[in-house]
């Protein structure tokens, strides 16, 4: 502790020859001025004194006409004199060093690992609200306490541990195995068709298929009966399961202006930036939003780390800002028809299915000023669902 507040106020080392040692020990003992460490060396003698002493000790050798070098000054006010013109440099520094030393019982990171299926974010966040964050004040954590309520809370974990070394917290999880979906098979269920469509292929887990691939199906229809007539006429009613995939028609149409807008970039930009230090957030701006009204937002974030290797508990967020405005201009055919099969691209990977093919159509119409493009998109996908079956009435009559 002694060593760390000597190099902060900052100390001298002093030299003294050998045949003036015994009179300068005896000196510094009568008028009482500390300093530390004595030494032999091959040059005399050597001692430490501190910032605030040295003047008198300097004073009281010269009247007592003992001389005395000054070897070396350690210590931060003696950095911060010889990098004065670098004031910059030695805030930071100064700050970093601060840091380190008010943070020194406080989580500066927290390392998840085990994790595959589930983001590392939510674990994060759900570590937060059982007190584990960025900030932590580690001697008033009780861990086996967080390890207990995170469990409690997450029901995709099933085991988790935390350990804290120095500044980091490590977490390991064991994600809970998922079991098999559970087959209900109770209540009598019909499958019907979710929309219309042309099956491409049926598959009848339970109960019977009342269609066959290349049949056309409307919605509502019956697909796989939960009745069976058995070699004795005897009906069974069960919970009827499968899948019936068919391609269904799903149609696009868009419209592109002969007059054209669009955004253009003007080169104007604005950056904003936000330090989180210990998991406390601190704006380096005094509004939040940028000077402009239309502009698109990049966001950044990146650890703090000083002297190139130390890694601090300090995030630095940055958004910038990019001005853009509206313009308007007449645009030809061929730049119309980029747009609108950009825009159909967009649509069709938005469809859910697998594509099995698309037509379009592009026309001109000249009274409205638009270019009109209309595409048809084939996809096969599985159009099965699962329909309760209300017997109040009866069994239903079964064909066949």
């Amino acid at each position: 502790m002694y060593k760390f507040i000597h190099r902060i106020f900052g100390f001298y080392v002093l030299l003294v020859s050998e045949a003036d040692a015994v009179r300068l020990l005896n000196l510094l003992t009568e008028k009482r001025l500390l300093f530390w460490r004595p030494e032999h060396c091959e040059g005399g003698l050597r001692l430490r004194c501190s910032l605030f002493t040295m003047e008198w000790i300097r004073l009281a050798a010269a009247r007592a006409e003992i001389p005395l070098t000054v070897e070396r000054a350690v210590g931060v006010p003696f950095v911060v004199y010889k990098y004065r013109k670098r004031l910059g440099l030695v805030l930071g520094s100064f700050i970093g060093l601060l840091i380190i030393a008010a943070s020194s019982f406080i989580v500066w990171e927290i390392d998840v690992t085990g994790n595959t299926n589930i983001e590392t974010a939510r674990i994060l966040k759900a570590l937060d609200e059982h007190a584990l964050r960025v900030g932590t004040f580690i001697p008033t954590f009780n861990v086996r306490k967080a390890e207990l309520d995170f469990i409690l809370s997450f029901d995709e974990i099933s085991s988790i541990s935390i350990n804290i070394k120095g500044n980091y917290a490590y977490v390991d999880v064991i994600e809970r195995r998922t079991p098999p979906p559970f087959d209900d098979t109770s209540g009598i269920y019909d499958v019907v068709a979710a929309e219309d469509g042309v099956v491409t292929s049926i598959e009848a887990i339970r109960g019977s298929p009342m269609f066959k691939a290349g049949d056309v199906v409307l919605k509502g229809e019956t697909l796989i009966s939960a009745f069976s007539t058995g070699i004795y006429e005897t009906i069974r009613a069960c919970h009827a399961k499968g899948s019936v995939y068919a391609l269904v028609y799903r149609n696009f149409t868009v419209e592109i202006p002969f007059d054209y807008t669009e955004r253009v970039e003007t080169g104007r930009t604005e950056r904003k930036t936000e330090l989180s230090v210990l998991g406390r957030d601190f704006a380096l701006y005094l509004d939040e939003k940028p000077s402009f009204d239309a502009y698109d937002a990049q966001t950044g974030e990146e650890n703090v780390v000083l002297f190139g290797f130390l890694k601090l508990p300090v995030q630095k967020r940055t958004v910038v800002y990019r001005e853009y405005a509206r313009q308007t201009r007449r645009i030809g055919e061929e730049e119309a028809l980029g747009h609108a099969v950009r825009a159909m691209d967009n649509w069709l990977s938005a469809l859910d299915g697998t594509l099995q093919s698309v037509e379009y159509t592009w026309k001109r119409d000249d009274e409205r000023e638009v270019y009109i493009l209309t595409a048809e998109a084939r996809v096969e996908k599985d159009i099965a669902v699962e329909k309760e079956l209300d017997l109040s009435d009866g069994l239903p009559e079964l064909s066949g």
